[in-house]
C-alpha cells in the first residue's frame, strides 16, 4: 500500500531531524509524565473519558 502524503512528510521530517542530531518524539512516546497524565484524564471532544493522547502528542513531537 502506498504511503499517504502525511506519512511521507513525517518520514522526511524525522530524517532531517536525525541528520541534525535533534531529539524528536514519536506519536506514542511519552514526552513528560505530567502531560501524559493530563491527556489521559482530559475528557474527549465527544464527551468520553480521557485518552486524548494521540491527537495531542502530534503537536508536541519535536523538542529542540
Amino acid at each position: 500500500m502506498a504511503k499517504s502524503i502525511e506519512e511521507k512528510i513525517e518520514d522526511h521530517a524525522k530524517a532531517e531531524l536525525k541528520k541534525l542530531n535533534l531529539k524528536y518524539y514519536t506519536k506514542t512516546e511519552i514526552i513528560n509524565e505530567s502531560i501524559d497524565e493530563a491527556l489521559n484524564k482530559a475528557p474527549s471532544k465527544k464527551g468520553g473519558d480521557g485518552v486524548n493522547r494521540h491527537k495531542h502528542t502530534k503537536i508536541h513531537q519535536i523538542q529542540i
